[in-house]
């Protein structure tokens, strides 16, 4: 089965290779000529695995999650300013997570709660400003 649904979208990644460079009334264009039928097919296979796994169990459990967020996993289909995935905004807030984690070691290891809250309002503060600027620039 896993095998299958990477075929899928390693066709979807494809799609996206190819379409980077273009301007994005283009790349939705692209998209809804090539990426869009992968897409549907693979919505119909997610559909059918779901019919033949138990309830309950884990692969149900990833099938309904992919399946009930369709529209949102899709919707770079049709806005050809939408990245395939969220990968880079990952990227931006990865420091900040590992900061936070930082700061609530060193706040646990003191046992001061203030100290560290206010650490992590700084730094979050910091971040924020940090990612809107990064975005502005991005898009």
């Amino acid at each position: 089965m896993g095998e299958q649904a990477l075929k899928f979208f390693q066709a979807l990644y494809d799609v996206e290779r190819d379409v980077a460079d273009l301007d994005s009334t283009e790349r939705r264009a692209q998209r809804l000529e090539r990426a869009k039928p992968v897409a549907d097919a693979l919505k119909l296979w997610l559909d059918e695995q779901r019919q033949k796994v138990p309830d309950g169990s884990a692969t149900a459990k990833a099938l309904d999650y992919s399946r009930q967020r369709w529209e949102a996993l899709t919707r770079y289909l049709d806005d050809g300013r939408l990245p395939i995935d969220n990968n880079w905004v990952e990227n931006q807030i990865r420091p900040i997570a590992r900061a936070l984690k930082l700061a609530l070691r060193r706040q646990s290891a003191r046992g001061q709660a203030s100290s560290g809250r206010h650490e992590l309002a700084a730094l979050g503060a910091h971040q924020r400003a940090g990612l809107r600027g990064a975005a502005k620039t991005k898009v």
